[in-house]
């Protein structure tokens, strides 16, 4: 099955927003916060193809933005991503293959990306499948909430 989806860029001078339509994925970055990827929908090996395309475009978006800031900021953590799993349904062994495979893509663009809202029952699984020390950039809700 293929999904269409749609790109829009909109530029200001305070905030830069990219955001794909796949069942409400984006990503979105302002001056004032760190960028953010929202991940939504299927991640197992029926809906896993599905998301292809939305992480080339993430990745491809990471590389200029990260040319561009490299040059502009002083503190490289402002410009690595946060990733949000919130509204991922479901995540099997194909998912957590692509998840760790794009994961280390943005790493060899130089940036630390944090995973955020990692549900309890993703956590005991990536853990099960074997892929903790793949996922060593899941952010403790905890810290984040206190």
């Amino acid at each position: 099955m293929y999904t269409k989806m749609a790109l829009l860029l909109l530029k200001d001078n305070h905030q830069k927003k990219i955001i794909t339509r796949n069942g409400g994925c984006f990503m979105s970055e302002s001056a004032t916060e760190r960028m953010s990827i929202k991940l939504c929908g299927n991640w197992s090996i029926t809906g896993v193809t599905d998301q292809l395309k939305f992480l080339k475009i993430q990745l491809q978006s990471l590389s200029f933005s990260n040319a561009a800031d490299t040059r502009a900021s002083s503190c490289p953590m402002e410009n690595d991503p946060e990733i949000d799993m919130k509204d991922v349904d479901q995540i099997d062994l194909s998912g957590c293959q692509l998840l760790a495979i794009w994961l280390r893509h943005v790493k060899l663009l130089g940036l630390s990306p944090v995973l955020i809202n990692v549900p309890e029952e993703f956590r005991q699984n990536i853990h099960f499948l074997g892929f903790g020390s793949e996922y060593d950039c899941i952010l403790d809700d905890a810290k984040v909430h206190s």
